[in-house]
């Protein structure tokens, strides 16, 4: 194939046959058309992601603010736990002190009332 010069209808130069230009120019120009939609499509794509990643990230955010919030009130409620449990036993052995004193005070109150009833019927028998 020869390279020929030649002039279109418009006047401008053609180095192809003009048939060859206008399908090559109807090429470029579907492409274009085809690269703009693509373009298009990537925007839309990339806004939807980004979208769609902004609203996980602030779900994921707010789950792991709810779980430090829930480990401090595990941790809380250990200690208090722990803090109740002790003032328990601080209770009971308190308690059992006192339980033990007034076993000691019931006791000799018996034996005081057995030694005047004692005396009281040595008294009676004379």
């Amino acid at each position: 194939m020869a390279n020929a010069v030649s002039f279109d209808e418009s006047g401008n130069v053609r180095i192809i046959p003009t048939a060859n230009a206008e399908l090559c120019q109807s090429i470029v120009d579907s492409t274009k058309s085809f690269v703009n939609c693509v373009d298009d499509f990537e925007s839309i794509i990339q806004q939807y992601l980004i979208d769609i990643l902004e609203s996980k990230a602030t779900e994921l955010k707010d789950t792991k603010l709810l779980a430090i919030g829930l480990k401090n009130q595990i941790i809380n409620e250990t200690e208090l736990r722990k803090e109740k449990e002790n003032e328990l036993k601080s209770l009971i052995k308190s308690q059992q002190k006192l339980l033990k004193k007034l076993k000691m005070k019931h006791q000799s109150l018996v034996n005081v009332e057995q030694k005047q009833t004692n005396t009281m019927t040595k008294l009676q028998k004379f």
